[in-house]
């Protein structure tokens, strides 16, 4: 009997070790940050944000309703959605702030809101939704909407109230969107990556100019004014080197040269440019964020663990937004 009741107590014991050793390596996986640090964070199934960065303001997707969360990380209010389906958020003025809510091949349009919670219209997912941006693409101000959709339905371009002002159906597969004066005309232009290319539209849809990226097979574009001395905004677009095989992050001109270019170990899924400072959020398929100087191409900072993250930028100095599908994370950028 004494010497069951040993051998009891060395397995209980052992099993004591095995989970406090448990704990120790959950405990090893929490959040790592290098030139970040947390200002406040809100759990939740938080998938989606967007930010008016003349309020402060932010907003961000919990599923089934939008709460507006102020810059110290408090939720100001809450409102549910109804009939409507979208785990992404995007902000456009028409010129009142609205939200558009879609999921990326999963939702059967995508949606205007109110920011009382009201719909305003909905435009069809048609072939699948690829990627939604909001700007003044004619300069008259109010927002236009550009989508990108999978498949053969091309780019649209949408008014305020969901109509259609053009559309084009040259390039299927248009995966991400963006506008601003790449071309140096002194108005914008669309920007889409379609077909492993950068394609350069003008503001009424007319005239396109291809942008070929030597050695790389191009998923992602996003557009900035880096400097306030440049004459042009800069194509901040990712995606594959043909080569390697490598996660490239490439500074572009419409003309095809770099000015600098960036490997990463995951590939890129999610980017947003901060209006207030040069900074180039990315997000990563293996959970890591990232924060890039847009103009010398150096990586800011990393925080990994953030799951499938949508990006966002709010405030002067920028905060660095983090949505991540279980909780809401906001970042300061430490690095000088």
């Amino acid at each position: 009997m004494r010497r069951t009741s040993i051998c009891l107590h060395v397995v209980a014991s052992i099993c004591l070790l095995v989970i406090a050793a448990f704990h120790l390596v959950a405990a090893a996986q929490a959040p790592v940050a290098r030139g970040l640090s947390l200002a406040w964070s809100l759990d939740g199934r938080w998938t989606g944000v967007a930010s008016d960065e003349e309020s402060g303001a932010i907003y961000s997707l919990p599923r089934d309703r939008v709460a507006e969360v102020d810059l110290a990380g408090q939720i100001r209010r809450e409102f549910e959605l109804s009939a409507v389906d979208g785990l992404t958020l995007r902000l456009g003025k028409f010129p009142r702030p609205t939200l558009l809510t879609f999921s990326v091949w999963g939702s059967r349009a995508v949606h205007a809101i109110d920011i009382e919670g009201n719909r305003l219209w909905s435009y069809p997912a048609l072939t699948g939704i690829d990627a939604i941006t909001a700007a003044d693409v004619d300069e008259d101000g109010s927002d236009e909407v550009v989508v990108g959709y999978n498949g053969s339905s091309g780019v649209h371009v949408l008014d305020g109230k969901g109509q259609q002002r053009w559309k084009s159906t040259a390039s299927g597969n248009v995966w991400q969107v963006a506008v601003g004066d790449v071309l140096g005309q002194g108005r914008p232009q669309v920007v889409t990556s379609a077909f492993a290319k950068v394609q350069v539209f003008g503001a009424d849809g007319k005239e396109r100019v291809d942008v070929a990226v030597p050695r790389a097979f191009i998923n992602m574009v996003r557009v900035g004014r880096l400097r306030p001395e440049d004459s042009t905004d800069t194509m901040l677009v990712a995606g594959n080197d043909l080569a390697s095989k490598a996660n490239v992050v490439i500074a572009l001109s419409t003309d095809g040269t770099s000015t600098w270019r960036l490997e990463l170990p995951g590939s890129v899924h999610t980017a947003q440019v901060a209006s207030a400072r040069p900074w180039l959020a990315l997000g990563t398929r293996d959970g890591q964020v990232y924060v890039v100087d847009a103009v010398r191409g150096e990586i800011l900072g990393v925080v990994d663990a953030q799951g499938g993250a949508e990006v966002g930028w709010v405030g002067t100095p920028p905060l660095l937004l983090v949505a991540t599908g279980t909780s809401l994370n906001a970042f300061h950028v430490t690095a000088k």
